[in-house]
């Protein structure tokens, strides 16, 4: 995709909005001011011309790399979202039992023997308690 002002930019950002994965932009020597914005239209990778077979397949390699990565430290960031939001359910649970009179070791056990014998997870437990409440 060449460079040719506020279009390519356009196209890059529909692109972007429309499937994931790396863009590379190609681009005329001056027209890197233009850099932050294609940055923001989720430019993966900048290419000022001239550059030879080498640097391109360079920059497309990198790129690709790159988004690799960041699809990577994404899902890790998702599933530690998740894993948080599960032991504070499961922590509001346990708070609920011991309102109850329960410890918190009992209730903790109590919930894990719960879902043993319901063949449940903790926070399918945790989520009926907290409905019952």
């Amino acid at each position: 995709m060449s460079l040719a002002g506020v279009d390519a930019i356009a196209t890059a950002e529909k692109i972007s909005s429309l499937t994931t994965g790396p863009i590379v932009l190609l681009a005329a020597p001056g027209e890197s001011r233009c850099l932050e914005k294609a940055w923001e239209a989720g430019v993966s990778q900048f290419l000022l011309k001239p550059f030879c077979e080498e640097q391109l397949r360079m920059t497309i390699d990198t790129a690709i790399h790159q988004f690799v990565e960041m699809s990577s430290l994404q899902q890790q960031v998702d599933k530690l979202r998740e894993t948080l939001a599960v032991r504070k359910k499961i922590d509001r649970a346990k708070r609920v039992l011991m309102q109850q009179g329960l410890t918190e070791p009992d209730a903790y056990r109590k919930m894990q023997k719960l879902a043993m014998d319901k063949r449940k997870s903790l926070k399918d437990v945790a989520d009926a308690i907290l409905l019952m409440e």
